[in-house]
């Protein structure tokens, strides 16, 4: 990845998933701090799944991009669990 262009590219990329990663994260705590003590269904709890693994994409997306342009993952992405490193 030598093209500066492409590099910059990647990296608004980069920013711009990380900023959707934490709205979708601070959603999703805010979904789960509001149901605490309290059943959300069936259907809050699929949506809260469903934005978990929204959520879980974006931070693996972002890692993916980071590991191409050569930089450390960023600080605040979830840590890579055993399955995906066994994977990978």
């Amino acid at each position: 990845m030598n093209d500066i262009r492409n590099r910059e590219r990647l990296r608004r990329a980069l920013d711009l998933l990380e900023q959707v990663a934490g709205e979708c994260q601070a959603s999703l705590n805010e979904k789960a701090s509001a149901t605490l003590g309290q059943n959300p269904g069936p259907i809050g709890i699929g949506r809260m799944l469903a934005l978990s693994r929204r959520t879980d994409t974006l931070e693996r997306l972002a890692r993916d991009l980071s590991e191409l342009l050569g930089e450390p993952p960023p600080a605040r992405m979830a840590p890579i669990v055993a399955s995906e490193a066994a994977a990978a």
